[in-house]
């Protein structure tokens, strides 16, 4: 399972990860960052996604987490960041199902723990920040140094 942290700064999400990190939905206003297991399922599954200017939390937590459920099977959900425009969601596999969390800052996935830490440690441009972490948790676990994948929308 792949780490992936993200956080929300001022009109500006960044999501990094030793995974995937990609845009899609119908205008490409969504962003994922998830293991490259789970990113082929949430690619199809933000190619099916509709939405409609409703409250995006709402929409979220049901009918976009359903879809999740639909696409991307249990023998490889794990945990993955997304972001609808300018608003970061957590969501968490926890003993078979998914919990999703609206966060201003978020890390999930192996290292997660460590990433978050560094996330809350550092200060500055967010966009560092999530590349610091990334290289905090590359330095402490088996990961390849240096191969992330960091995407913003703005």
């Amino acid at each position: 399972m792949a780490c992936v942290v993200g956080i929300q700064g001022e009109d500006i999400v960044y999501i990094g990860s030793d995974g995937v990190v990609f845009k899609g939905g119908q205008y490409d206003e969504f962003m994922v960052g998830a293991s490259e297991e789970a990113a082929e399922a949430l690619k199809k599954c933000l190619a099916a996604t509709r939405y409609r200017n409703c409250n995006v939390c709402e929409y979220m937590k049901t009918s976009f987490l359903e879809m999740v459920k639909q696409y991307l099977s249990p023998e490889i959900a794990s945990s993955f960041l997304v972001s609808h425009r300018t608003e970061l969601f957590e969501f968490l596999w926890d003993a078979g199902d998914f919990r999703v969390m609206e966060k201003s800052v978020s890390a999930v996935g192996n290292g997660g723990v460590y990433a978050l830490g560094a996330l809350y440690a550092l200060e500055g441009d967010p966009g560092w920040r999530v590349l610091r972490a990334l290289e905090t948790v590359s330095a402490i676990s088996l990961a390849e140094e240096g191969a992330f994948m960091i995407g913003r929308y703005y």
